[in-house]
Protein backbone atom coordinates (compact mmCIF):
# COMPACT_ATOMS: atom_id res chain seq x y z
CA UNK A 1 0.00 0.00 0.00
CA UNK A 2 1.11 3.49 -0.99
CA UNK A 3 1.24 6.18 2.02
CA UNK A 4 -1.65 7.41 3.61
CA UNK A 5 -3.57 10.08 5.65
CA UNK A 6 -5.03 8.62 8.69
CA UNK A 7 -7.62 10.37 11.63
CA UNK A 8 -9.36 8.00 13.57
CA UNK A 9 -11.02 5.60 11.60
CA UNK A 10 -10.77 7.62 8.45
CA UNK A 11 -7.78 6.88 6.12
CA UNK A 12 -7.02 8.83 2.71
CA UNK A 13 -4.64 7.58 0.26
CA UNK A 14 -2.51 10.26 -2.08
CA UNK A 15 -4.25 8.72 -5.57
CA UNK A 16 -7.82 10.50 -3.81
CA UNK A 17 -5.77 13.57 -2.66
CA UNK A 18 -4.26 13.43 -6.51
CA UNK A 19 -7.70 12.63 -8.24
CA UNK A 20 -9.41 14.97 -5.98
CA UNK A 21 -7.72 17.82 -6.95
CA UNK A 22 -7.55 17.39 -10.70
CA UNK A 23 -11.30 16.94 -10.01
CA UNK A 24 -11.83 20.29 -8.42
CA UNK A 25 -9.57 22.14 -10.88
CA UNK A 26 -11.89 20.88 -13.96
CA UNK A 27 -15.04 21.15 -12.14
CA UNK A 28 -16.39 24.23 -13.50
CA UNK A 29 -19.93 23.65 -12.29
CA UNK A 30 -20.08 22.57 -8.38
CA UNK A 31 -20.67 19.02 -9.53
CA UNK A 32 -17.57 17.78 -7.16
CA UNK A 33 -19.29 18.68 -4.24
CA UNK A 34 -22.87 17.51 -4.76
CA UNK A 35 -21.09 14.25 -5.77
CA UNK A 36 -19.49 13.90 -2.52
CA UNK A 37 -22.53 14.69 -0.54
CA UNK A 38 -24.04 11.82 -2.79
CA UNK A 39 -21.58 9.80 -1.94
CA UNK A 40 -21.33 10.38 1.71
CA UNK A 41 -25.40 9.64 1.79
CA UNK A 42 -24.93 6.80 -0.02
CA UNK A 43 -21.80 5.28 2.54
CA UNK A 44 -24.29 6.58 5.72
CA UNK A 45 -26.88 4.12 4.47
CA UNK A 46 -24.15 1.04 4.92
CA UNK A 47 -23.57 2.16 8.20
CA UNK A 48 -26.62 2.73 9.64
CA UNK A 49 -27.44 -0.62 8.56
CA UNK A 50 -24.35 -2.13 9.86
CA UNK A 51 -24.89 -0.42 13.24
CA UNK A 52 -28.52 -1.85 13.32
CA UNK A 53 -27.19 -5.18 12.75
CA UNK A 54 -25.08 -4.91 15.44
CA UNK A 55 -21.65 -3.85 13.64
CA UNK A 56 -19.33 -1.18 13.63
CA UNK A 57 -17.04 0.18 11.05
CA UNK A 58 -13.46 -0.20 11.84
CA UNK A 59 -12.25 1.84 8.73
CA UNK A 60 -13.23 4.06 6.05
CA UNK A 61 -10.36 4.16 3.37
CA UNK A 62 -11.33 6.81 0.61
CA UNK A 63 -8.70 5.94 -2.84
CA UNK A 64 -8.84 6.99 -6.32
CA UNK A 65 -10.92 3.74 -6.68
CA UNK A 66 -13.60 4.96 -4.13
CA UNK A 67 -14.94 4.74 -0.64
CA UNK A 68 -13.94 1.36 1.54
CA UNK A 69 -16.00 0.88 4.67
CA UNK A 70 -14.02 -2.07 6.48
CA UNK A 71 -15.94 -3.87 9.11
CA UNK A 72 -14.79 -4.24 12.91
CA UNK A 73 -14.48 -7.91 13.82
CA UNK A 74 -17.40 -9.40 15.73
CA UNK A 75 -20.11 -8.03 13.13
CA UNK A 76 -22.71 -9.24 11.91
CA UNK A 77 -22.00 -13.00 9.80
CA UNK A 78 -25.35 -13.70 8.03
CA UNK A 79 -26.22 -14.10 5.13
CA UNK A 80 -29.31 -11.53 4.96
CA UNK A 81 -27.32 -9.16 7.31
CA UNK A 82 -24.59 -9.03 4.81
CA UNK A 83 -26.98 -8.88 1.87
CA UNK A 84 -28.80 -5.83 3.67
CA UNK A 85 -25.47 -4.06 4.53
CA UNK A 86 -24.58 -3.96 0.66
CA UNK A 87 -27.62 -3.16 -0.50
CA UNK A 88 -28.13 -0.10 2.00
CA UNK A 89 -25.73 2.28 0.49
CA UNK A 90 -27.97 2.00 -2.87
CA UNK A 91 -31.10 1.99 -0.93
CA UNK A 92 -30.07 5.29 0.43
CA UNK A 93 -28.41 6.74 -2.45
CA UNK A 94 -32.19 6.22 -4.57
CA UNK A 95 -33.91 7.17 -1.50
CA UNK A 96 -31.70 10.72 -1.36
CA UNK A 97 -32.51 10.51 -4.91
CA UNK A 98 -36.32 10.79 -4.50
CA UNK A 99 -36.02 13.41 -1.47
CA UNK A 100 -33.98 16.07 -3.72
CA UNK A 101 -36.34 15.61 -6.43
CA UNK A 102 -39.05 16.70 -4.12
CA UNK A 103 -37.44 19.25 -2.82
CA UNK A 104 -35.86 20.86 -5.59
CA UNK A 105 -39.05 22.41 -6.67
CA UNK A 106 -37.69 25.14 -4.03
CA UNK A 107 -33.87 24.78 -4.89
CA UNK A 108 -33.45 23.86 -8.15
CA UNK A 109 -29.53 23.09 -7.61
CA UNK A 110 -30.87 19.88 -5.86
CA UNK A 111 -31.51 18.25 -9.15
CA UNK A 112 -28.08 17.67 -9.78
CA UNK A 113 -27.90 16.04 -6.69
CA UNK A 114 -31.13 13.94 -7.08
CA UNK A 115 -29.68 12.65 -10.61
CA UNK A 116 -26.07 12.10 -8.89
CA UNK A 117 -27.57 9.82 -6.37
CA UNK A 118 -29.64 8.27 -8.50
CA UNK A 119 -26.92 7.17 -10.83
CA UNK A 120 -24.81 6.39 -8.08
CA UNK A 121 -27.32 4.25 -6.16
CA UNK A 122 -28.43 2.41 -9.87
CA UNK A 123 -24.40 1.77 -10.83
CA UNK A 124 -23.69 0.19 -7.35
CA UNK A 125 -26.69 -2.87 -8.08
CA UNK A 126 -24.68 -3.91 -11.00
CA UNK A 127 -23.40 -7.20 -9.82
CA UNK A 128 -19.37 -7.18 -9.84
CA UNK A 129 -17.42 -8.00 -7.14
CA UNK A 130 -16.60 -4.29 -6.25
CA UNK A 131 -20.28 -3.17 -6.00
CA UNK A 132 -22.97 -3.49 -3.59
CA UNK A 133 -24.96 -5.19 -6.15
CA UNK A 134 -22.04 -7.76 -6.64
CA UNK A 135 -21.51 -8.25 -2.65
CA UNK A 136 -25.24 -8.73 -1.98
CA UNK A 137 -25.43 -11.54 -4.32
CA UNK A 138 -22.13 -13.02 -2.98
CA UNK A 139 -23.46 -12.90 0.62
CA UNK A 140 -27.09 -14.47 -1.08
CA UNK A 141 -25.84 -17.03 -3.48
CA UNK A 142 -22.42 -17.31 -2.68
CA UNK A 143 -18.68 -16.33 -4.69
CA UNK A 144 -19.78 -18.76 -7.77
CA UNK A 145 -23.06 -16.87 -8.43
CA UNK A 146 -21.96 -12.78 -7.78
CA UNK A 147 -18.15 -13.90 -9.65
CA UNK A 148 -20.27 -15.32 -12.91
CA UNK A 149 -22.79 -12.70 -13.00
CA UNK A 150 -20.37 -10.30 -12.82
CA UNK A 151 -17.00 -11.74 -15.72
CA UNK A 152 -20.61 -12.43 -17.77
CA UNK A 153 -21.58 -8.73 -17.65
CA UNK A 154 -18.15 -7.84 -17.57
CA UNK A 155 -17.43 -9.38 -21.16
CA UNK A 156 -20.93 -7.82 -22.38
CA UNK A 157 -19.59 -4.61 -21.08
CA UNK A 158 -15.95 -5.17 -22.41
CA UNK A 159 -17.95 -6.08 -26.02
CA UNK A 160 -19.92 -3.06 -26.03
CA UNK A 161 -17.23 -0.76 -25.00
CA UNK A 162 -14.61 -2.25 -27.58
CA UNK A 163 -17.37 -1.68 -29.98
CA UNK A 164 -17.99 2.12 -29.26
CA UNK A 165 -14.04 2.51 -29.24
CA UNK A 166 -13.69 1.31 -32.78
CA UNK A 167 -16.70 2.79 -33.80
CA UNK A 168 -15.14 6.28 -32.85
CA UNK A 169 -16.99 7.32 -29.58
CA UNK A 170 -16.70 7.82 -26.24
CA UNK A 171 -14.05 5.49 -24.26
CA UNK A 172 -16.04 5.66 -21.00
CA UNK A 173 -18.06 2.31 -20.85
CA UNK A 174 -14.62 0.72 -21.72
CA UNK A 175 -12.72 2.26 -19.27
CA UNK A 176 -15.35 1.67 -16.52
CA UNK A 177 -15.70 -2.21 -17.24
CA UNK A 178 -11.87 -2.88 -17.41
CA UNK A 179 -11.93 -0.55 -14.06
CA UNK A 180 -14.67 -2.99 -12.72
CA UNK A 181 -12.84 -6.20 -13.47
CA UNK A 182 -9.75 -5.60 -12.00
CA UNK A 183 -11.29 -4.35 -8.84
CA UNK A 184 -13.14 -7.47 -8.47
CA UNK A 185 -9.80 -9.18 -8.73
CA UNK A 186 -8.32 -6.50 -5.86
Amino acid sequence: MGAALRVGRVEVTGGFLLLWSLLYYLDRDGLLVWAAVSMALHELGHIICLRLWGGRVALVRLSCVGVELRQAAGGPRSRLARAAVALAGPLASVSAAFLASRLAERWAALYLLAGLSLGHGLFNLLPFPALDGGRALEALGGPRLSGGLGLGLGMLLLAGGLWLLVRGRNPTLLLVTLWLLAAGKM
